[in-house]
């Protein structure tokens, strides 16, 4: 087919579907299984996360860092910072 597919209604496929070229979305995209991606993801708004955020060795989960955390600049506090050795 080297034209233009318009369908009015929904639409059941139990395959894989390949798309060369860009796709372009106009509403929500509800997916339950992984996303994997080759290249850079940009997105323009905000990101949420029902689980755990891991980013190389770090862990993010409920705004608490499990593991070690390294900053390379400087680290701005607005309210309080607590230190619990114990903790």
């Amino acid at each position: 087919m080297n034209g233009k597919l318009a369908i009015r209604s929904d639409v059941s496929m139990n395959g894989n579907t390949y798309v060369s070229g860009k796709t372009i979305l106009n509403s929500d995209v509800t997916m339950n299984g992984k996303l994997s991606t080759v290249g850079d993801v940009s997105m323009n708004g905000n990101l949420k996360i029902g689980g755990q955020l891991i980013v190389g060795q770090l862990i993010y989960e409920a705004a608490v860092t499990l593991g070690d955390a390294k900053f390379e600049n400087r680290v701005f506090v607005a309210n309080e910072l607590v230190i619990d050795p114990n903790g």
